[in-house]
Parts: structure tokens; sequence; C-alpha cells
């Protein structure tokens, strides 16, 4: 953007770095360590919320079975506070989903199983090897961490296919996505077989993680953007009373 805009109004347009990363690149925050973690970030606004859900629990229910017995792979679903767990619970049973409460609360569905997690959405994104996004800052916030992020379209009304098409544009080309339409079982099937491919090369492909770190940099910047930008209007307000 920074570039685009120097020239468009030909003039120096300076990166300073995003705010909305500070917290998130500061915190230390993580979860049990496992050999594979998909974050399922659904995104935060109702109804949209519980619509994408819906579309996640369905890609799960693509992946490999026998990858949930092993052990090796911990799905993390980051839940905004508002979407209580008897709530999900109701919602999650439409597709033949359990609610499993204890010290962790779980949706399961045979031996398929998602972990829960309420205030805890920087824990998920930092422990992930992989985020499967339907949000927005969420996704930008992915990237900026060096994330791999894979997209799933929704119906809206935010994250349309539209809308995933414009955020890959702006954030490059470790965020992915499957052709189809929204909702369509093809979509659906070839997410979860891009899931698992995915995965795989967050950890053994050196030429993505070099790629997720220097898009991290271009994108988002390094921590510090709000201190930066103050700074920044600091020293041009003193400029004007010169």
């Amino acid at each position: 953007t920074g570039i685009d805009l120097t020239g468009q109004l030909k003039r120096p347009v300076h990166f300073l770095g995003n705010p909305f990363m500070d917290p998130v690149l500061e915190s230390q925050a993580r979860l049990p360590i496992c050999s594979y973690r998909l974050g399922l970030l659904p995104g935060s606004r109702h109804p949209e919320l519980e619509r994408n859900i819906l579309l996640l629990l369905a890609v799960v229910e693509w992946l490999p079975e026998h990858q949930f017995t092993s052990g090796k792979l911990s799905l993390d679903m980051a839940l905004v506070a508002t979407m209580k767990a008897s709530s999900i619970a109701a919602l999650a049973s439409k597709r033949g989903w359990k609610l499993i409460t204890g010290s962790c609360h779980q949706l399961v569905r045979e031996q398929r199983h998602i972990n829960l997690r309420w205030q805890s959405f920087n824990a998920v994104l930092h422990s992930s090897d992989l985020l499967l996004c339907m949000a927005g800052t969420a996704a930008e916030q992915a990237v900026g961490l060096a994330k791999p992020v894979l997209q799933l379209p929704g119906q809206g009304p935010q994250f349309t296919a539209s809308f995933a098409e414009a955020q890959r544009r702006l954030l490059g080309p470790t965020v992915f996505c499957a052709a189809g339409e929204p909702g369509e079982t093809a979509l659906l099937r070839d997410t979860a077989k891009l899931t698992m491919e995915l995965l795989k090369r967050s950890q053994q492909d050196t030429n993505l993680s070099e790629q997720c770190h220097d898009q991290a940099q271009r994108r988002l910047g390094s921590s510090g953007g709000a201190n930066r930008l103050a700074n920044a209007i600091t020293d041009l307000l003193a400029s004007q009373r010169q």
C-alpha cells in the first residue's frame, strides 16, 4: 500500500507497521505441543459466525480419520465470548457432532475431534502450523506471524469469495484457497485435501517457511508499529510549529 500510494500521490508514503500486530507479536501464549496443529478461525460476527462454523465442520469431516486416531493432529477453534458452549453444541448437533465438556471443551464426531478455545485467540495463532480462516483481521495477523493461511469462502456478508480473492491480493502468496463455489461439496473436499498438503509443507518445505517470513515483514511489518506511528505524528506536529 505504501509503495502504491507513493506512486499515486507522487510523494513518499512510509510503511511504519500495523498497530493491531503489536499485541499478537508480543504474546507468549502457547498451546500444548503436538505433531501438527490446525487452527480454525470462523470469525466473530453473528449470524455469519454460525454459518461459518458449520462449513468448517463440513471440511473437518473430509479430513482423513486416521490423522485423528494416530493422535498426531490437533484441531483448535478460536471462539469469541458471544459464542456460548450451549449454542455451539446445538449448532454442531445439526451435523452429528457432540459437545464433550471437561478440562477442555471438545466437539466430537466418531474419531474426529475439535478443541474449543475461548479467550485463547493469540495462543491458537502462535501454536498452529496452519490457519483455516473465514475472517478478515485474524487472517492478516496470522500472515504477520509468518503462518500460512488457508481460506474457506462462505456466503457472507463479510467472508465471501470476492472478499477472499481481495484478501489474497493484499496479503500475498502465502494465503491459499481451493477452487469452487461456497458451500459446494467439491470445495469442502478440496479444502480438506489442501489442508493436509499445507500442514505437511508447513514443517517440511523450507521455501514456504522463508516465504511466510518474508511476506510477514513486507505485508504487516514488525512489532512496535503503534509507537512508530505515534512518533511520526509527534514529529510532524513539532515540525508544523517551527
